[in-house]
């Protein structure tokens, strides 16, 4: 692990005990530290979304598999109605 990803690791760590409710995310976005510029503070909320997502390792969604040895639900047909009467 290089001395980068380490950084970001510990920093994602005091990340993860603070409320973020609290957080100016439009200061953040014009923060001049950034090394990319971030449009607004939507756009940092989002970016935070992402990096958390790939830091706790859920980035991707993915299907629940089906068990195939469980019993497969047919669809239940709906009986006519004996409605008119003759």
């Amino acid at each position: 692990m290089t001395n980068d990803q380490s950084m970001v690791r510990l920093l994602y760590a005091i990340l993860s005990q603070k409320c973020l409710k609290d957080i100016d995310w439009n200061q953040i976005a014009r923060d001049p530290v950034l090394s990319l510029e971030i449009t607004n503070g939507h756009a940092a909320r989002m970016r935070y979304s992402r990096f958390k997502k790939q830091m706790e390792g859920t980035a991707g969604v993915t299907k629940k598999q089906r068990n195939p040895a469980s019993p497969r639900k047919s669809r239940v047909e709906k009986k006519k109605s004996l409605s008119k009467r003759q």
